[in-house]
């Protein structure tokens, strides 16, 4: 729960006083995110009341990387995402992440000169326009989603939009209301930019999404935390969006910054390079094998 978005994240810690006899559940078990990138993210999660398990496969340990200009990072950034892309890997499954609009900006610009397709999340959704909001009130709040498909919007970018946004939306919620389907696009900042591409968007528009490979850029002091965070709770509301940005990948993560690094990078980097310190899962494996062999060089050879 995010200040971000009207709530109160103290509402957490007030739910036996507000309910009292409520049973609380908590949840540890983690769906989106390798088991590298739970654990590198542990040291800045909010509370950590109860540690997270991955239930994904292992993968590659999240990468932290310095550039010395907003510029440098922007072309290495994009350099990474054009060489990241193949078989299984296409543009729209990767994401790149900023606190800042105008860090995204730069971020355009490089991927532009590489070459590489993007979207961009803005803060103007298909809802802000007025024949599609016009059609959304039409068929009223109760009614299917699905039934905006025969909805003339006379032919313009816009109807080409929100087919793209209804189809994105009808395959993870085929009997979604127009109602949820209007949530939906405000939630996911799905705005007037279509095609498949790379995604571009801030840490308060990622939330709620997720992508296989995550860039977060600008990780450095004055842009996170943002230089007006100077209260204890304003800090926190920061910590919270970088947990948020940093907890999108699936896959892979890489964080990056400009100059001097984040005061988060420090225990982020702590966690990376405990994590580091690992052996690989596959050699783990072959050592185990070893040792087990060791032990019981019969039963070693009864399971291979």
């Amino acid at each position: 729960m995010y200040g971000f978005n009207g709530a109160c994240a103290e509402l957490f810690t007030r739910v036996r006083e507000d309910w009292p006899g409520a049973r609380l559940v908590a949840l540890g078990e983690d769906f989106r995110s390798s088991p590298e990138i739970v654990a590198a993210t542990e040291a800045l999660r909010p509370g950590r009341r109860t540690p997270r398990r991955s239930q994904r496969p292992p993968g590659p340990v999240p990468r932290l990387l310095g550039f010395p200009t907003e510029r440098a990072e922007a072309a290495g950034v994009a350099a990474a995402v054009l060489g990241h892309r193949g078989p299984g890997r296409g543009w729209s499954r990767m994401a790149v992440l900023a606190r800042t609009n105008a860090r995204l900006k730069v971020i355009a610009d490089a991927l532009d000169a590489c070459g590489v397709p993007w979207r961009l999340r803005g803060t103007r959704t298909l809802t802000d326009v007025r024949s599609v909001r016009d059609a959304l009130d039409v068929l009223g709040a109760a009614a299917p989603a699905a039934d905006l498909a025969d909805v003339d919007l006379g032919g313009g970018p816009e109807e080409a939009l929100l087919g793209t946004a209804l189809d994105a939306f009808l395959a993870a919620s085929p009997a979604g209301t127009v109602a949820a389907f209007r949530a939906w696009l405000d939630a996911t900042g799905m705005a007037g930019n279509g095609g498949a591409g790379v995604e571009l968007a801030t840490f308060h528009r990622a939330k709620g999404l997720e992508w296989d490979t995550v860039w977060v850029v600008g990780a450095e002091e004055g842009v996170v935390p943002i230089a007006s965070a100077v209260s204890p709770a304003a800090l926190a509301e920061e910590q919270r969006l970088l947990y948020v940005a940093l907890t999108r990948a699936g896959d892979e993560l890489a964080v990056s910054w400009a100059g001097q690094p984040s005061r988060w990078i420090a225990p982020l980097g702590a966690s990376v390079d405990t994590l580091s310190a690992r052996p690989p899962v596959a050699e783990a494996r072959r050592r185990f094998a070893r040792i087990r062999e060791a032990l019981d060089p019969a039963g070693a050879a009864r399971t291979a």
